[in-house]
């Protein structure tokens, strides 16, 4: 018989495979701890997050090996209807919109503004950047669009907003009892079948987004908790929130660990007070000398 309790468990890394943007961020929600108070501090770092996650796709355009799912089903659209990327985009975002709609999960403020910037800076990015001639500097500009999207879908998610059409459409699968990685697969599948039957921007850039963008998004969203642990911790010690242990047998290591004006016989209890007592008198007499 097998033993399965040291088996590694692959289903986390399972289900980050194949991963678009709206998708990645209806999966890192729950990883959200704080977030703005503050509207325009909200507004202002959606408006952040949907400009980095603009110049990620407009490297993978630019770089012309394939896109990732999402936007393999909006060059499709782009190409039959004669939008830009950044228009084609709002076209699915309505339709996912209004289906969300009718399954009880309209669109909030934020979730409008946040499809409203994708396709604005996706526009704007794409027409700033160059295509490379090498093929090195296309390669590179794969990888680079998958960090700089894993970062654009953080900053989205540190404002607090509601973002992405795909995260309601999520939300209203869960109110009828359908597992969200379920609901997200079928999102995910169905818009990049839709994009293949349209004709759209699909190749091995498609593949190694799909296979890296999850685990890229999870590993940026550790190390921002990691950093935002540590630089609490760190003030916390500045404020004299943290103090050392000390160790009644070792006089000098509670000297250095208590202020004067907490010790008292009470406190350290009488063998230690005695014995700072004695190096309080020594070091009168070192003085005196």
């Amino acid at each position: 018989m097998t033993d399965r309790s040291h088996a590694p468990n692959w289903r986390p890394f399972v289900e980050r495979i194949g991963m678009s943007r709206d998708a990645a961020l209806s999966s890192v929600r729950n990883l959200a701890t704080t977030a703005p108070t503050s509207v325009a501090v909200r507004a202002a770092w959606l408006v952040i997050g949907s400009s980095l996650i603009g110049v990620a796709v407009a490297l993978l355009v630019e770089a012309r090996l394939g896109l990732a799912p999402y936007d393999v089903m909006a060059s499709g659209i782009s190409q039959r209807g004669g939008l830009s990327l950044g228009q084609a985009s709002w076209v699915i975002a309505a339709g996912l919109i209004l289906t969300a709609a009718m399954f009880g999960r309209g669109p909030s403020r934020w979730s409008l503004m946040y499809v409203f910037l994708n396709g604005l800076t996706i526009d704007a990015a794409s027409g700033l950047l160059q295509h490379p001639s090498s093929l090195a500097l296309r390669m590179a500009f794969v990888p680079a669009g998958i960090l700089v999207m894993a970062a654009g879908v953080n900053v989205v998610l540190h404002s607090g907003t509601t973002a992405g059409p795909f995260e309601s459409l999520v939300a209203a699968g869960e109110d009828r009892g359908v597992s969200a990685t379920k609901v997200r697969y079928g999102l995910d599948f169905g818009v990049l079948g839709l994009g293949l039957a349209l004709g759209g921007a699909i190749g091995p850039a498609t593949v190694v987004y799909g296979a890296f963008m999850g685990i890229t998004m999870f590993a940026v969203s550790q190390a921002l908790a990691d950093h935002r642990r540590g630089r609490n911790l760190r003030a916390g010690e500045a404020a004299g929130a943290w103090q050392p242990v000390p160790d009644e047998q070792d006089p000098a290591s509670l000297l250095s660990c208590t202020r004067p004006a907490d010790l008292s016989v009470s406190s350290v209890g009488p063998h230690v007070a005695a014995q700072l007592d004695r190096q309080s008198d020594l070091s009168v007499q070192r003085r005196e000398a």
